[in-house]
């Protein structure tokens, strides 16, 4: 693949970054021979100028990030791109030893071969950089390319790097694996630090999130204010979402596509609805844990109401003791209204600023919801409650509904 000769800058001004030809990236990466059913390009729109957020999560493993990592390779070999691969914290080496494997395997190595003009064959890891490298028939000793492809970067590291680390190429950003059931609020504040630090005043940049979870709830969506369009997603679906300041953000619900032989496969092992599989079943959409519903306890009475419970500064639950044939619930559901009233309890896992919010686990009603929650005394109105308020106590307290 041959460098592109004259590279356009964004407004002929450097400082912006390079202006990037999408339609010639496109085209270069299908000459690779990726299958079509795996080519990424006819999906996300890399061509809108106003997107820089691209967000692909799926269940399990659907070539996301094989796809991804091939468009960068294909910046590069036309530009001299450098990818900045981030997670939150640096994984082991045997994960990034492991992670272009299937980049180099395909077609014996084909996709290697075209990216480099038959000059490597392979991409080795050295010191959180990675090289495209070959094997010298001489000296059977590994020959690698000067310059690096890819850098392996920590957010969580964003503080002592803004100092230093620069990336003047650094305009394929790949946050890798993000989603996950321990996400928390700060990995968020430390990718956008770190963002800052990669990309300073350039507008040629590229930010791509990749998750396998399927956790409607995830703090990420929270943080970006488009929670409320994803949860409204379904399996294969994509949309432009837009954040409170009017933001777009390209989110796609990946749908995998399983071939034959893995359909016949789940059809004989999992023919079966369960919502805390559908990752591994490959039905539904969302994955949720199957929660005690209020509409299967008999005879329910209301006692108490008016206590709430906010989620990240948005009032979300409404909780209410109530007794039926089997004891004194809690029942949760969610909120009806978007304030808390006076005489109303809101308890908060953030700082309490009003005089009727809680930080929740301190004080005797907490405890007693807490003591609820262990005896299997709490119901939800529908799973989707059961999986915010999941979220609230281990934000809050590293507690779980078991």
């Amino acid at each position: 693949m041959e460098r592109v000769k004259k590279i356009k800058y964004i407004d002929n001004d450097e400082n912006l970054g390079i202006d990037y030809d999408w339609d010639l990236i496109a085209r270069e990466y299908k000459k690779l021979g990726v299958p079509p059913e795996y080519d990424i390009t006819t999906i996300i729109p890399l061509g809108n100028n106003a997107l820089k957020w691209y967000i692909l999560t799926s269940e399990r493993s659907v070539g996301k990030t094989t796809n991804i990592l091939l468009i960068g390779m294909v910046m590069n070999a036309l530009y001299g791109t450098m990818i900045q691969l981030i997670r939150h914290e640096i994984d082991k080496a045997s994960y990034y030893e492991t992670l272009f494997d299937r980049v180099v395997s395909y077609n014996q190595g084909q996709y290697i071969r075209r990216l480099t003009n038959g000059e490597f064959e392979t991409v080795k890891y050295y010191s959180r950089n990675f090289y495209y490298a070959t094997t010298d028939p001489k000296t059977n000793k590994t020959v690698r390319s000067n310059k690096s492809f890819c850098v392996a970067l920590a957010a969580n590291e964003c503080y002592s790097l803004c100092s230093f680390y620069e990336a003047p190429l650094g305009d394929w950003i790949i946050l890798d694996e993000c989603f996950n059931e321990k996400n928390r609020p700060e990995e968020f504040v430390h990718f956008v630090h770190l963002h800052k630090t990669i990309v300073r005043d350039r507008m040629s940049d590229k930010i791509i999130v990749l998750g396998n979870n399927l956790d409607i709830n995830n703090i990420w969506y929270r943080q970006l204010t488009i929670h409320n369009v994803v949860r409204k997603m379904k399996k294969g679906e994509h949309k432009i979402a837009y954040t409170s300041e009017g933001m777009p953000i390209f989110v796609h619900f990946m749908e995998n596509r399983l071939p034959e032989k893995r359909r016949i496969f789940n059809k004989a092992h999992y023919g079966f609805n369960n919502p805390e599989l559908n990752a591994i079943t490959g039905n539904g959409s969302w994955n949720m844990k199957i929660y005690p519903l209020t509409n299967m306890l008999e005879d329910r009475e209301q006692i108490t109401r008016g206590i709430y419970f906010s989620y990240h500064d948005d009032l979300y639950l409404e909780a209410s003791f109530i007794n039926t044939r089997s004891g004194v619930y809690l029942e949760l559901h969610p909120a009806h209204r978007n304030a808390a009233l006076e005489g109303d309890v809101l308890f908060k896992i953030t700082q309490p600023i009003e005089p009727n919010e809680l930080y929740f686990g301190y004080d005797k009603l907490s405890k007693r919801i807490l003591e609820m929650i262990t005896n299997k005394k709490v119901t939800f109105s529908d799973n989707e409650t059961g999986e915010l308020f999941n979220k609230f106590l281990y934000e809050g307290m590293k507690k779980r509904i078991e």
